[in-house]
């Protein structure tokens, strides 16, 4: 049944002809006009939900949220960010940063290569220079169902946005 029917429902039995010309096109507008109103809220609401929400909302997400998202991210790739985002309460530290990954379905290990110390390492370790303290290395461990580069992509993304800015963040191959 179309809101036009259901509206013509609404009338007195006696007083108008569901089927007149003037009525009819009364209706028909009036239809319409709910129509676009109905239409219009179910933009709104799925807006409010950056998994269902389309190009234009989750641009509005990611300028809200200070999320700078890569040129050939997906809708999907740009709305896990939101959410990861929205989810994110702060922190700088490996555990966060696993936990934050974990949340995302993913298991990595973070590892924070340190510069050759002479009487502190070994023969054998690699050689990094002073820099290699601004840098950390991500080797992904596990990976939800159905995950692949897209979706690996979109963790580096998350990492990326709230990583320190002073720092590397390098995704390495397991």
């Amino acid at each position: 049944m179309t809101l036009a029917d259901l509206l013509r429902a609404l009338l007195p039995p006696t007083a108008y002809d569901p089927q007149g010309e003037t009525v009819g096109a009364v209706i028909t507008g009036e239809a319409n006009a709910l129509q676009a109103a109905i239409d219009s809220a179910q933009a709104i609401s799925d807006a409010m939900d950056p998994q269902v929400a389309d190009n234009a909302a989750l641009a509005e997400w990611e300028r809200t949220l200070a999320i700078t998202p890569r040129p050939d991210a997906s809708l999907a790739m740009r709305a896990q960010a939101v959410l990861a985002k929205l989810a994110a309460l702060g922190g700088l530290s490996i555990p966060y940063f696993t936990r934050l990954a974990a949340g995302m379905g993913y298991g990595v290990a973070i590892t924070e290569p340190r510069a050759f110390r002479c009487g502190i390492s070994h023969c054998g370790e690699r050689l990094y220079g002073e820099d290699v303290v601004f840098v950390w290395q991500v080797t992904i461990t596990s990976r939800p169902a159905g995950a692949d580069a897209t979706t690996d992509a979109a963790l580096q993304v998350v990492f990326d946005d709230l990583k320190p800015a002073h720092t590397l963040c390098q995704f390495l191959e397991a």
